[in-house]
């Protein structure tokens, strides 16, 4: 089973960001109903089990927190993504390791483009430059175990358990 520990996320202006980035860029954009904050990509287990026991462990959010800022992760850097600096992540973060989940030094982000290639490097540096600071959305206060299944139309996602509202 390939799993993931996330949160549902909503960016206020998704159809413009996408406008705004789309001619920089080509690749898989995320559809906006299955946009998430991921906070631990567990990769392929044998069974939930482990994870499942982390989430029972586990308090959601107390609050919503901000999606403020974007940028290019990855090895290759080949994902543009969503980030968050509200420090209140630093706290859903320890609530995490102290479920037990091993959070090493990935960082939790929402992932709006599996870039193919860069059309235009310039351009795109420059609208990264002018939306590092913006506010793109919110994270809700959920964290859920999702299961994704790989398909040649991109994954698709099944909520396992999840804790919060």
């Amino acid at each position: 089973m390939r799993l993931f520990l996330a949160s549902p996320v909503i960016v206020y202006d998704y159809t413009g960001l996408r406008a705004r980035y789309a001619p920089s860029l080509r690749g898989r954009w995320t559809p906006a109903e299955q946009l998430h904050l991921t906070w631990h990509f567990l990769g392929e287990l044998p069974a939930p089990d482990k994870p499942l026991a982390w989430l029972s462990r586990l308090r959601a959010p107390r609050c919503t927190l901000l999606l403020e800022g974007i940028g290019r992760i990855g090895p290759g850097r080949k994902i543009l993504a969503a980030l968050s600096r509200d420090p209140a992540i630093d706290g859903v973060v320890r609530n995490l390791r102290e479920a037990g989940v091993p959070i090493d030094r990935f960082r939790p982000h929402a992932t709006f483009c599996r870039i193919k290639a860069i059309r235009d490097p310039k351009a795109l540096r420059q609208s990264i430059r002018d939306d590092r600071h913006r506010i793109l959305g919110m994270v809700l206060p959920r964290i859920a175990l999702i299961h994704s299944t790989l398909t040649p139309d991109g994954p698709v996602y099944r909520v396992l358990a999840e804790v919060g509202d």
